[in-house]
């Protein structure tokens, strides 16, 4: 599993925060989530894990400059928010920053204390909560700012005019919403920054996004998809072969979608790829990682 640092850089430490998940509401026939459930029950202080190194895409440097930042979170996205805050104000950065997240209510609500003790300690810090469907117990003020979910609109309404770097992360439908919204409301696309574990294509409505590489020219080499027997021409308009698999009704295992967690990996038939991201840790041999991968000769992949 790969799960987000939720602090700022530490000599000494990393940290994660682990949601426990149980079984869907509407599936509780289901096991509940294997590898939270595991931390939770089992994982105590002198516990040894195997761990890869951190590494990703969707970060920022708290003394790079002074734009003003706001941090956009929904649900269990507010980790990486979190790690971002705590680095700005670790380094007794100035810049100004908003972090507006959206929870159901208190009882979903992690680190809310924390989050609104560093802006009552730093003055450049401003914090907005909504709650979605607050409980009894939930207090408008002292636990959350508005009911409902953060949109747009509620920025517009909250945000004091500026050019704001934006920082996004949080389920699909939020990320959908706001992403979309913000290029609407006419925030440059290179101010929005985001970690989306969806196709990339499925983020932006009414364009394409443009894959980071194109190995091959569209048509020029075949795909195979051995144990789903599908072959298809490559359509290099797609990102990577899991983004190309999905669009052909295929379903393949993946986690992170950026060439970590290794959960996509396949076997390599035949054929030669591409990868569009520097990896870190190389696959198996004779394996490939579709996440972040094209062809670059026609390709047989036991999927």
């Amino acid at each position: 599993r790969t799960y987000t640092i939720s602090d700022s850089p530490h000599s000494d430490y990393y940290r994660v925060s682990i949601k426990r998940e149980p079984a869907p509401l509407d599936r509780p026939d289901l096991a509940p989530g294997l590898a939270s459930n595991f931390f939770h029950d089992h994982v105590e202080s002198g516990t040894e894990l195997c761990v890869s190194a951190p590494r990703g895409e969707f970060w920022l440097d708290p003394e790079d400059d002074d734009t003003p930042i706001v941090l956009l979170s929904g649900g269990v996205g507010l980790t990486p928010m979190i790690s971002m805050l705590n680095a700005i104000s670790a380094a007794g950065s100035t810049r100004t920053v908003w972090f507006v997240h959206g929870s159901r209510n208190g009882r979903e609500h992690a680190m809310a204390t924390h989050v609104r003790g560093l802006a009552a300690d730093h003055p450049n810090v401003h914090v907005h909560i909504c709650y979605s469907a607050p409980e009894a117990e939930d207090k408008q003020g002292p636990d959350f700012d508005s009911p409902g979910h953060v949109t747009v609109e509620l920025l517009k309404d909250l945000l004091p005019p500026a050019a704001y770097d934006f920082y996004v992360c949080g389920p699909e439908g939020f990320m959908k919403s706001l992403y979309n919204g913000l290029l609407k409301w006419g925030v440059a696309e290179s101010r929005i920054h985001y970690e989306f574990f969806g196709p990339q294509r499925g983020l932006k409505e009414g364009a394409e996004v443009p894959p980071k590489t194109v190995a091959v020219t569209a048509g020029e080499v075949q795909l195979s998809f051995a144990r789903s027997g599908v072959n298809a021409s490559w359509d290099a308009s797609f990102a990577s072969i899991l983004d190309f698999a999905e669009s052909k009704g295929l379903r393949p295992d993946y986690s992170c979608r950026s060439g970590i967690c290794h959960t996509c990996m396949s076997r390599l038939e035949e054929g030669e790829v591409e990868y569009t991201v520097d990896l870190a840790d190389r696959p198996d041999p004779g394996c490939v990682l579709i996440c972040c991968s094209q062809p670059k000769t026609d390709v047989v992949l036991d999927l």
